[in-house]
Formats: structure tokens, sequence, C-alpha cells
């Protein structure tokens, strides 16, 4: 088996043995030239397209666990399920969505309605560091949820980060640059 992603580092993993190999974390964000990051579907769908299809499927075809808010994880309760449901053209990847472990970062208690949903407990610091140590995890994606990254960021976590610049900014939206620490990677 070989890692293909990481530069500088041995491709030949026997030679890792007695070597703790850790899940990567990537988070994706839709953000502007001027650092406003949203969800607003009505801001980045116009730019979807084929290319940007692919760049979206790998992160989600490489992870193997979403870390999402709970606004995020809202939003994509109340939207994919009815269309892993209504059986269009979206439904493989809706299925896809539906059957990754989904952790949600929440100060308050939650219901889920969607499968394979579950709530951290305790602090998100140490809840994605057992995460990252699991060996049956290779890959964390954080869609969005711009909060949980500031989070980590603040904390002093390094992720590895696919932003979408749009050329349009929106009128609501969370400003990345005001809240967001300095570290970029």
């Amino acid at each position: 088996m070989s890692f293909g992603c990481c530069a500088g580092l041995p491709t030949d993993t026997t030679r890792l043995e007695g070597i703790t190999v850790m899940a990567r974390i990537i988070s994706t964000l839709f953000i502007s030239a001027d650092g406003v990051a949203e969800i607003d579907p009505d801001w980045h769908f116009p730019y979807f397209d084929e290319n940007m299809g692919r760049a979206v499927a790998e992160d989600y075809d490489t992870a193997d666990v979403l870390l999402i808010g709970r606004e995020t994880y809202d939003r994509f309760a109340g939207a994919w399920p009815g269309r892993e449901a209504a059986g269009g053209d979206d439904a493989p990847f809706a299925r896809q969505l539906g059957d990754m472990r989904k952790v949600v970062v929440s100060r308050q208690p939650l219901e889920f309605s969607w499968r394979n949903s579950e709530l951290i407990k305790g602090d998100l610091v140490e809840a994605v560091t057992a995460l990252k140590a699991d060996a049956g995890i290779g890959g964390i994606l954080i869609p969005g949820s711009i909060s949980v990254v500031q989070q980590l960021l603040a904390r002093d976590w390094s992720t590895s980060s696919a932003c979408w610049c749009i050329r349009c900014r929106p009128v609501r939206a969370a400003d990345c640059s005001t809240r967001a620490t300095r570290r970029t990677t």
C-alpha cells in the first residue's frame, strides 16, 4: 500500500512498522477572494461545474468521517436524506453522505434524524485527537462548518484546506478574516 499525498514521507508503508499514522483532516470552504465564507446555495451553485464536482467528490471519497457543526448538520440533514429518497441524479452522492459517519459539534443536546450521526461528547480538540488516532479512520472532512475550523485553528490545529474562491460576495455571510487566525495551509 502507498500514500501519494504526503511529499517527503515514505510511500512504502511496509517500512512504517511501529509508526502511528493519523487520519488527515481536510476542511473545504466556499469562500470569496476577500475572505467571506458562506453555504448559501444561491451563492456557489452557479459556479459549480464538472471540475469542481470531481474535486468535491474526491474529498468525500477519501473521508471516513464528516466533522460538522450543528448548523451545517441541520442544512445537510434537511436536504440530503430527501434527495436520497427521491432517487434523482444526486441520489448516489446523497446515499454516500447518509452512509458516512457524521460527528456533530454542538453545545446543546441534539436529536438526530439522519443515520450515522453522533454528537461530540466533551472537548472538541480531545474528540478530534481521538478521531485522528483511530486506526479505522483515514480521513476526516470538515465541509463548511467555519466555526469548527476556527475553533481548531484557535487551538493551533492545522488542517488541509480546499477553498473554492467565488467571484461574488453575498449580503449575509461569515467573514473569516475577522474571526479566524492568520494560519493558512
